[in-house]
């Protein structure tokens, strides 16, 4: 996702990318990222509070700054929950969810959907939705499904493939283009699309609007 995003200077990162004060980042915002997506939750012995992590495999920064100025500061603009498959996994990432709430970013999930035990979808259909996809789409404020790289897909063509929907994206006020790139939705296990659940590629297009609501 870097790839597309980074001339909009929105950038995709892991948590050890950050706690590392990698360049892109900067030690001198480390700190205040770190503080920012730490949780306190109430410790009743000790009467004070101690500070978690959520759920997030991925963070969403963007790099505000002022016209002409080197003044400039991270936003975090969302994060990211990645699973393969769930297996009841799921309600750990819906009580961050819940628990983020009031946060001035999104929670999502990224997920290949792929049960490991039986070759169908763990989300079910738009008219037969599993209980996992009930409670993703409760708390959840997308999830988006991805195929599974390697075995012949290979990730740098669908991200070329991608840049020229993106540049017609960013044409069209970045309004998703109904594009599947980055997914096999024609396999017949495949998860119905509707309501929360997203192709991977409306992703893109979800974080350029993200940036236009936090900036505004």
């Amino acid at each position: 996702m870097n790839a597309v995003l980074k001339k909009e200077n929105i950038l995709i990162c892991s948590l050890r990318e950050i706690d590392t004060a990698r360049p892109i980042v900067g030690i001198e915002h480390k700190k205040d990222i770190l503080k920012f997506i730490r949780v306190p939750f109430p410790n009743d012995g000790a009467q004070d509070y101690r500070l978690y992590m959520p759920d997030a495999n991925l963070f969403v920064l963007y790099k505000q700054g002022r016209h002409g100025s080197n003044v400039y500061r991270w936003l975090v603009l969302g994060i990211v929950s990645c699973k393969t498959s769930f297996h009841a996994r799921e309600t750990e990432s819906t009580f961050w969810a819940l628990v983020l709430k009031s946060y001035p970013m999104r929670v999502v999930m990224a997920t290949e959907d792929k049960n490991r035990y039986k070759t169908r979808t763990e989300l079910g259909t738009c008219e037969k939705p599993t209980a996992a996809r009930h409670r993703l789409e409760a708390f959840m404020d997308r999830v988006y499904i991805i195929k599974k790289y390697g075995n012949g897909h290979n990730m740098m063509a669908d991200i070329s493939k991608f840049h020229d929907v993106f540049e017609t994206m960013q044409s069209r006020g970045y309004r998703s283009q109904n594009t599947q790139i980055f997914d096999e939705w024609h396999t017949p296990t495949h998860a119905g699309y509707c309501n929360k659940i997203k192709p991977f590629d409306d992703l893109i297009s979800d974080i350029m609007l993200w940036k236009l609501e936090r900036t505004q």
